[in-house]
């Protein structure tokens, strides 16, 4: 009898064991989990934030307007989101590295170019250069788009790839094309103003400089033969 007893306490502690077992594995899931989802929510937040950036800053383009200072006016870039970001999530280190770089030049050409249109207002019917301001402005616009690219470059490594797909669909986040190209100018841009080596997990290499350097030459070519294209067409038609 008192076997009998012993063997069913042993069942009954088996069974315990087990089944804390199996509630504290599905509790670390369950944390685990909830983890990602944060994660996910903050590199979220950070890339509709670095898109409406991008937005505005395309918007400000200086083929776009006059002779008036005020026109190229725009708000300055928000980064509250990927700060948070960079300060609540274990990011890469190069990512972290070229984030904390980007911000910085971001930050240093919206000011030169703020700094030239207060300049222009100074003097008497001063217009603004227009090829110095679309310099400074393309080189706002090209770190902003890259910033917004490592955000969902981030996303797609973590397996949030339909996350990352707005970033393909608008626009504002198609890469100008840069005389001499952008791998020129990384060159210089690392050896006078410290930046980084870009980040080298291959997620990220469409958001490299050659990366960029390449989509804008397609984009160039796309767009002279669809211009090519309506020449044809309207030449077939007698136009």
């Amino acid at each position: 009898m008192d076997t009998g007893i012993e063997a069913v306490v042993a069942l009954s502690t088996l069974a315990l064991a087990l089944a804390t077992g199996w509630m504290a594995r599905e509790i670390r899931q369950e944390r685990i989990e909830t983890a990602k989802e944060r994660v996910r929510g903050a590199l979220r937040a950070a890339l509709m934030e670095q898109l409406e950036n991008a937005r505005r800053w395309h918007t400000a383009k200086p083929d776009r307007k006059g002779d008036d200072p005020n026109e190229y006016k725009f708000p300055a870039p928000a980064f509250d989101q990927l700060s948070a970001l960079a300060r609540d999530v274990d990011l890469p280190a190069d990512v972290a590295a070229y984030l904390i770089w980007l911000v910085a030049d971001v930050h240093r050409a919206w000011a030169a170019y703020m700094a030239m249109l207060d300049q222009v207002q100074g003097t008497y019917h001063g217009v603004v250069e227009k090829n110095e301001a679309r310099r400074i402005w393309g080189l706002g616009l090209d770190h902003l788009q890259v910033i917004t690219g490592l955000v969902a470059g981030e996303l797609r490594r973590r397996g949030h790839a339909a996350d990352a797909e707005v970033t393909g669909r608008v626009l504002w986040m198609l890469p100008e094309t840069w005389p001499g190209g952008r791998a020129t100018t990384m060159v210089a841009q690392v050896t006078y103003m410290s930046a980084p080596k870009f980040p080298a997990d291959p997620t990220f290499t469409q958001d490299s400089p050659a990366g960029r350097d390449q989509r804008a030459a397609e984009i160039s070519a796309a767009s002279r033969a669809r211009l090519q294209a309506s020449q044809e067409e309207l030449h077939r038609a007698g136009l």
